[in-house]
């Protein structure tokens, strides 16, 4: 039968960005916002996708860009498995 063929499996931190990751993070409210904002209109979108996406040389980029103390925020609870301080805006 047909099936699915793992050929990597790799470590990304916070691949799932800005999206949730269950018992490692939490969604990032501010991010998903602005990005629904941004996508009202065709340059308000161009404009985020040039810093998001294609201005940035890879992941890395992101999270550097994002920066650790906004990434430090969606940090899960080990108890609860999410952020339970996260201002969900």
């Amino acid at each position: 039968g047909a099936g699915i063929y793992v050929d990597a499996v790799v470590h990304v931190p916070y691949g799932a960005f800005p999206t949730a990751c269950y018992r490692y993070y939490d969604y990032e409210p501010t991010y998903l916002h602005e990005y629904f904002r941004d996508a009202q209109d065709d340059v308000s979108n161009e404009q985020n996708r040039q810093r998001y996406v294609y201005g940035l040389e890879g992941h890395a980029d992101l999270m550097d860009l994002v920066g650790q103390e906004r990434l430090d925020t969606i940090a899960a609870d080990p108890e609860t498995g999410y952020a339970v301080n996260l201002k969900r805006v």
